[in-house]
């Protein structure tokens, strides 16, 4: 990493969050103005996030959501030079934060998909998604698609079944225990939630691919099943 890009790192993280260290040399004076420089920059972001979720804002109680969406710019730092895409995920944050209330992620979820389009968007993400599960299964030799004719397949629910010498081996009781303890191995890290298979479907994983979920979150997820995997089998 070049001294500039560096710097800007720095900087990013001292605007986002007050806690980061300023960068190197910063003396009170520069932590002053960047305080207020913060504040404008931060309430520029949480106003956008007003913008695009209204109705959440007045379900979840304006205090509330003004917490959610300053811990969302810290945790979600922008990507993009627009703000656009400020709003990505934000129904993710409000899962996380408003655990007792799951009415306030849904409606961020749908409001979400309202601002980008609505309906054919959110079928285009699905699309899209469902495509990186499916390269991935196609290119791991130890699982394959539930759902062999690919007219039948769906593009959110992506199911996948494991197969291979190892997994042949073994027992049908053994077999029926895999997933599950993939599963429970990544719920344990954090990674992922309610991801097992369906209780009449054969053994199994069952990644949902809809729109409300970001590409770049299913792409994170996918080493992690490797690596709980490789676990599993070598014991």
């Amino acid at each position: 990493m070049s001294g500039l890009a560096r710097r800007q790192q720095e900087f990013l993280a001292a605007l986002l969050d007050e806690e980061a260290p300023l960068p190197a040399g910063w003396q009170v004076r520069h932590a002053r103005g960047l305080a207020i420089y913060r504040n404008n920059y931060r309430g520029g972001l949480i106003d956008t996030l007003r913008d695009t979720y209204p109705r959440t804002e007045v379900l979840a109680g304006e205090a509330a959501f003004a917490r959610a969406a300053a811990h969302h710019c810290i945790t979600h730092p922008p990507s993009s030079w627009t703000l656009d895409q400020v709003g990505a995920g934000f129904s993710a944050t409000c899962a996380e934060l408003f655990r007792d209330d799951p009415d306030v992620a849904e409606l961020a979820a749908l409001e979400w998909a309202k601002s980008i389009g609505g309906l054919p968007a959110m079928i285009e993400r699905a699309n899209a998604n469902a495509k990186v599960l499916t390269d991935w299964i196609e290119a791991t030799p130890y699982v394959r698609n539930m759902v062999d004719d690919p007219a039948k397949r769906t593009n959110t629910g992506v199911c996948f079944v494991f197969q291979g010498e190892w997994f042949d081996s073994l027992s049908e009781d053994e077999q029926a225990a895999v997933p599950g303890k993939i599963y429970k191995m990544l719920e344990a890290e954090g990674v992922g939630y309610d991801f097992n298979g369906y209780r009449d479907a054969p053994p199994s994983l069952r990644i949902w691919c809809g729109g409300t979920v970001e590409q770049e979150d299913l792409k994170r997820l996918l080493p992690w099943i490797e690596w709980a995997y490789e676990q599993v089998k070598n014991g």
